[in-house]
């Protein structure tokens, strides 16, 4: 797997401590953001629950840790997710490898560790800054806990990011922050 120079900048920016446990709602599914739904409410919040369907992530250890966080088993889902990690499974596809971080922190915040949750959304929008769904689950998570991390960093280097790209949606859900 191959990672920009972005990425060790915006994990170092982060710290903070374990946080409290999460709630349990069941997680939903949503197509992609698009940028009509953008455009429709860019100010709407993340909630840690959607899962983006990919067809990527559908089968084997993947489609199983979907199956986990759908029944709401989170020890199991995070003990697998965990196992996924260190076993570096991944797709070469941006948008599944994306989406596979932000169910990594799904687990995570689900049974609490809203830092570690914190730290895999960062991951995922390094690995495709685009993604929409990761962007405002990070926000949601910098509003609902500020103490588990230190949001700052990583939200500036994204802005400068999006300034650099011309990125206007994601722009926008940083600029819902002000």
């Amino acid at each position: 797997m191959r990672l920009s120079p972005l990425l060790p900048m915006l994990l170092t920016l982060g710290c903070g401590s374990a946080a409290r446990p999460g709630p349990t709602r069941p997680p939903t599914t949503q197509a992609p953001a698009t940028p009509a739904a953008a455009d429709a409410d860019p100010c709407a919040p993340g909630d840690l629950t959607t899962l983006v369907p990919v067809p990527a992530l559908a089968a084997g250890p993947a489609g199983e840790l979907e199956r986990l966080l759908r029944a709401r088993q989170w020890p199991e889902a995070l003990a697998l997710s965990q196992e996924l990690m260190r076993a570096r499974s991944a797709t070469d596809d941006p948008a599944a490898r994306s989406e596979l971080y932000r169910r990594f922190a799904l687990a995570h915040f689900q049974t609490g560790d809203h830092h570690m949750a914190a730290d895999l959304l960062v991951v995922a929008l390094e690995i495709r800054p685009d993604d929409q769904v990761a962007l405002r689950d990070l926000l949601a998570l910098s509003r609902a806990h500020p103490e588990a991390y230190d949001f700052g960093g990583p939200l500036r280097a994204l802005r400068t990011l999006y300034q650099q790209r011309q990125l206007d949606a994601g722009l926008a859900l940083l600029d819902c922050e002000r």
